[in-house]
């Protein structure tokens, strides 16, 4: 999960977190973590998140590219405004499977937000999927309103114990569980599960070591 690599399914349009709100609070990497790595840092970055993980369609993205270029400042706040997004979705969805009561800040932040964005109106078929396709002029807030639709699913659909915090140490990641037992532990057992075993083989070897030693 920590780099770009072992993100790839993310970034691929494979949703780790098993929707898209999810996936985009777990645009900040090893939150856990004193320096977490922050994959936001630009509206060019924005755009790529979005069009990986289908929250954008290609001709939405390049649309929005050409605009950015063109409106430099608008774009950086709309960057600004995402990683504000993400962080208030964070608490909510972190509130929501603790039961506890949310901040009015952060409910009239995605309500406004919500109240802002266009009703999805049009459904489109493309690269054997479907989607709401958006409107035919695209403003540069477009990418935040998908991440935020997903989440009121999420929060008024979804089951709160179903949605975990991966169980590798620093990690921080959200996903929905959505194994039939419910029993997934990592976002990600090619990495995170990965780097668990790897560190419990070690310790066995070492408790090995002392033992022969003894």
């Amino acid at each position: 999960m920590a780099s770009m690599d072992t993100a790839s399914a993310t970034w691929s349009g494979t949703l780790v977190g098993g929707r898209l709100c999810l996936d985009f609070v777990n645009t900040v990497a090893w939150r856990g973590r004193d320096a977490p790595e922050e994959r936001l840092d630009s509206y060019l970055a924005l755009l790529r998140w979005s069009e990986r993980a289908r929250g954008l369609d290609s001709t939405e993205a390049a649309a929005l590219r050409r605009r950015a270029r063109r409106e430099p400042g608008p774009a950086s706040t709309v960057a600004s405004r995402a990683r504000e997004l993400r962080e208030t979705l964070h608490r909510l969805i972190l509130g929501w499977r603790a039961g506890t009561r949310p901040a009015r800040r952060d409910l009239l932040a995605l309500n406004d937000l919500l109240a802002s964005a266009p009703e999805r109106r049009r459904l489109a078929f493309q690269r054997g999927r479907y989607l709401w396709r958006g409107l035919a002029q695209v403003p540069l807030d477009a990418p935040l309103w998908r991440p935020a639709w997903s989440a009121t699913e999420l929060l008024t659909e979804g089951e709160p114990s179903r949605v975990k915090l991966c169980a590798g140490e620093g990690c921080g990641w959200l996903f929905e569980d959505r194994s039939r037992g419910g029993s997934r532990r990592w976002c990600s057992m090619s990495d995170c599960g990965n780097r668990a075993k790897a560190r419990r083989h070690y310790a066995r070897g070492k408790r090995g070591c002392g033992a022969a030693s003894g």
